[in-house]
């Protein structure tokens, strides 16, 4: 074959070789142009910092010296001893979460302890770290759920992993519901055609204080809630009849459209009243397993009623259907039904119904999100830790108490003295060391619950 005839041959073949070769080119390109989403560990955040902020005030003196699982073991007890325990007994190899990387970023930050997660987030954001001040995540997704921010006229489609905000207004649209989980790991899953508000959720992981009201208008939702163990802590529930305050517990709670309520407990105990046509509430009455109770309108109470295992079962798995659920006239359901379900059965349409929407929603995700390296990168190379060594020296001349890192080791306060210039010569200050009557005390407020109607709310531990 001559060399013009082989040419013509195999051309068709060398250009498809060299359009691969362009191809794959281009795609490496790509590749090392994307995002870097891989997840970032404990300790591999703290040797970041320690990399590109060498001058922290909080690190040891021989960080560079130190293995990532050393560094890790001594920043932990220094930021303990600063009042913050996020790393505290935690793997260093572990993946971190958005909210761990949010309690770290804020605890090197130089800032005083003492705020709640919103707050830190709040701060976070102002200082470009975080996008947004989220109190949750949505966690599982199926049908259309609306979303309203307070101050908005629109509304946006919730997304897996879509962020969740104070005041933001809810709705599922028809065979549709959707989970929602707040960063103390409470959960709300609502049913179809529901409608809920997040009025207020407060966290403070520190000291496990977590203050939630949760207004439900209308739909059947199912809610986890947490036990929190700090005095003060509280999980309330309001509907158009009734309020519910929560200890560590699972529930169901029932909206119908005429107003009327139910609630179903399912673990633990909730503690329910009335709302009265004087805008005060009732007698309070307590759930316990298995238990169910209608509140209607003006604030007239049903007896307490117990469930079979069956409907409690049908509860635990969002599966109480609408037609079930319209059959408890007055807040109860009719014996014969009871009597039915005692026996493990319930009318074939009903049956059908709940097999239908059983169990959770379609899409589901994790409970927490791990922080990218991108992410963790973006922060630790930028001005904001620089800054930390600034915002500790404007809280020393305050008074505030300051403590540094060291050699990681907890400072004594008698060496307080020592550990900044221009203060040897003076006797440590007792007040500033256990804090002063001035000391700025950890804000826990939230939106208000029309603080008028419910003047009677009692604040209940969970």
């Amino acid at each position: 074959m001559s060399l013009k005839l082989f040419t013509q041959a195999t051309k068709p073949h060398w250009t498809r070789c060299f359009y691969l070769i362009a191809l794959g080119f281009y795609f490496l390109v790509l590749v090392s142009a994307s995002q870097d989403n891989s997840q970032v560990s404990r300790a591999e955040f703290i040797a970041m910092v320690s990399h590109n902020q060498p001058d922290h005030p909080f690190l040891p003196k021989n960080h560079a010296e130190l293995s990532q699982e050393e560094l890790f073991s001594k920043m932990s007890r220094i930021l303990k001893v600063r009042g913050f325990k996020v790393l505290t007994e935690k793997d260093a190899k572990g993946v971190m979460t958005d909210q761990e990387f949010v309690r770290v970023a804020y605890a090197l930050s130089g800032e005083p302890p003492g705020k709640n997660l919103f707050e830190q987030k709040q701060f976070l954001k102002q200082q470009g770290i975080v996008k947004s001040a989220d109190i949750g995540i949505t966690t599982g997704v199926e049908g259309q759920i609306l979303q309203t921010h307070q101050g908005e006229r629109t509304s946006t489609d919730i997304m897996l992993a879509s962020p969740v905000f104070m005041n933001d207004q809810i709705r599922t649209k028809p065979e549709s519901k959707a989970t929602f989980t707040f960063d103390d790991k409470s959960s709300l899953t609502l049913g179809e055609n529901a409608s809920v508000n997040i009025k207020k959720h407060i966290y403070d992981p520190e000291k496990d204080l977590r203050q939630t009201v949760v207004n439900v208008a209308l739909g059947t939702v199912r809610f986890v809630v947490t036990k929190g163990k700090s005095k003060g802590s509280a999980f309330k529930v309001v509907t158009p009849t009734a309020v519910a305050g929560v200890r560590g517990t699972e529930f169901v709670v029932t909206v119908h459209p005429n107003g009327k309520t139910s609630f179903i407990n399912i673990e633990g105990s909730i503690d329910t009243a009335p709302k009265l046509p004087n805008g005060k509430l009732g007698p309070q009455s307590v759930l316990t397993k298995g238990k169910m109770l209608g509140v209607l309108k003006n604030g007239v109470v049903s007896d307490i009623q117990n469930l079979p295992p069956l409907l409690v079962e049908l509860a635990a798995n969002d599966a109480l259907p609408p037609g079930l659920l319209a059959m408890a006239k007055n807040g109860t359901f009719p014996p014969g039904l009871l009597k039915q379900a005692e026996a493990g059965e319930l009318p074939a349409g009903l049956m059908k119904q709940a097999d239908k929407q059983r169990g959770p929603p379609a899409k589901r995700g994790g409970t927490s999100i791990t922080v990218t390296r991108e992410t963790a990168e973006g922060a630790v190379r930028g001005p904001f830790f620089d800054k930390a060594r600034r915002r500790l020296a404007k809280r020393q001349g305050s008074g505030d108490p300051v403590i540094t890192g060291g050699n990681g080791i907890k400072p004594k306060f008698r060496d307080l003295n020592n550990k900044f210039a221009g203060v040897k010569s003076r006797k440590p200050d007792l007040n500033s060391i256990v804090g002063s009557s001035n000391s700025r005390k950890p804000s826990v407020t939230g939106p208000p619950v029309n603080p008028g109607s419910y003047s009677q709310m009692w604040c209940m531990g969970t």
